[in-house]
């Protein structure tokens, strides 16, 4: 079933917007959001700090993702979950940097084009495969970004008095 969706997932990242960003994390205290990955897939590189990163286990217990030598961290993105139909799922994670040390972890995100069309590659319960089931990057993007810069392109335009 998944040799059908090669296609699928070429298409998708045919342009595929990679990121990558360099964190610096001095802070101590409230720096906990919770957050998830919203694309394909998260590969963070980050120093030896421990108790710094947690992940929600499936029992909702926060358990510490500290790091192992010469290892990434690997994160699935809620896109990975939609196309595998939740076989594959993304998970909440929060920073919890309480060091006054400094933190340095440098991500990678494998996004979609952002106007890739995300549909299911394995069938529902019923072994249906639906064409129009899915999601558009775009609207999981904006949906998934608390304050985009670019929110007020989105808004309706404010008229002149």
């Amino acid at each position: 079933m998944l040799s059908k969706a090669h296609d699928l997932f070429e298409d998708a990242s045919a342009e595929e917007k990679e990121e990558i960003a360099i964190k610096n994390l001095r802070e101590g205290g409230d720096n906990a959001r919770m957050a998830e990955n919203f694309g394909i897939l998260t590969f963070l590189l980050t120093d030896s700090t421990k108790h710094s990163l947690q992940v929600l286990s499936k029992t909702g217990e926060w358990i510490w993702a500290d790091p192992v030598e010469g290892c990434y961290v690997c994160n699935i993105g809620d896109m990975r979950s939609e196309w595998t139909r939740g076989a594959y799922k993304s998970k909440f994670h929060r920073v919890l940097h309480s060091s006054d040390s400094l933190r340095i972890s440098i991500p990678f995100f494998f996004d979609p084009n952002l106007g890739a069309f995300i549909s299911p590659v394995l069938p529902d319960s019923e072994g249906n495969l639906r064409a129009d089931e899915g999601i558009r990057y775009f609207e999981k993007f904006v949906r998934s970004v608390d304050y985009p810069l670019w929110r007020d392109l989105l808004a309706e335009p404010t008229k002149a008095p």
